[in-house]
């Protein structure tokens, strides 16, 4: 009986070590690190991030359109965690946006596809 129990205990904490790696592949990680025209990191400034079919249309490519946001630290950079139910197959388009106080202007952007299990880092560069 023993023995049955540590072989079940086994197999259990087995699935469990292989649940963990595959939740791990589900996401992709983005740095998006922001700087001034010097390089100089900037922190506390809001990363937006949109999907393709939104940043496409022009009049959806304000603050309250993006799908999520993110603030930068001291070292400028601010992370995003890409679920899987955010990616589309097998990469997905992300555009990253810094905007000026108001929300009006775009002070600097970029693009990155992504797929599940990747780590992207890109650097904007703002006014």
């Amino acid at each position: 009986m023993k023995k049955l129990f540590v072989i079940l205990f086994a197999a259990v904490l087995g699935f469990s070590f292989v649940g963990c790696k595959r939740l791990a592949e589900v996401k992709a990680t983005v740095n998006v690190k922001v700087v001034n025209l010097l390089g100089v990191p900037q922190d506390g400034q809001i990363v937006y991030m949109f999907s393709s079919y939104i940043w496409d249309e022009p009049l959806h490519r304000t603050p309250s359109s993006a799908r999520d946001n993110v603030v930068t630290e001291s070292d400028g950079v601010a992370s995003f965690d890409i679920r899987q139910i955010d990616l589309d197959g097998d990469k997905t388009t992300f555009h990253f946006a810094v905007f000026d106080k108001e929300g009006e202007n775009i002070l600097g952007e970029k693009a990155v596809s992504v797929k599940a299990g990747d780590k992207k880092e890109l650097t904007i560069e703002i006014l």
